[in-house]
């Protein structure tokens, strides 16, 4: 699990494991939505891609996703700025929006 304060000087990171289940070399984008809390009063969801990684066949390759203040931030505009909000921010990664397989919460506290 997930599971890690915000930071300032640190980046939530979390290493993810992607396989070639073929039969030949191939490459794969994993793709990361982060569902912003309750607090946030909107269901948003932002998404990022984790670098491509090439696979031999039948191989694994690990990437490391990080994720910043502003991939998890909302634009506030009463204050006219970016704003990090408290919270469980879910997690999911996976090789689509309709696929995400790996799930996590970050938990976000004031």
């Amino acid at each position: 699990m997930l599971t890690q304060a915000h930071r300032r000087r640190r980046k939530p990171h979390r290493p993810l494991t992607v396989h070639n289940t073929g039969q030949h070399e191939g490459t794969e984008i994993a793709q990361v939505y982060v569902a912003l809390p309750a607090t946030a009063k909107r269901k948003l969801q932002t998404s990022r891609s984790v670098p491509a990684r090439k696979a031999g066949a039948r191989q694994s390759k690990e990437v490391t996703l990080t994720l910043n203040q502003l991939c998890l931030s909302v634009f506030n505009t009463d204050q006219n700025g970016w704003q990090l909000l408290p919270g469980d921010y879910n997690v999911m990664a996976g090789p689509s929006s309709s696929d995400t397989p790996l799930k996590a919460t970050l938990h976000i506290h004031p």
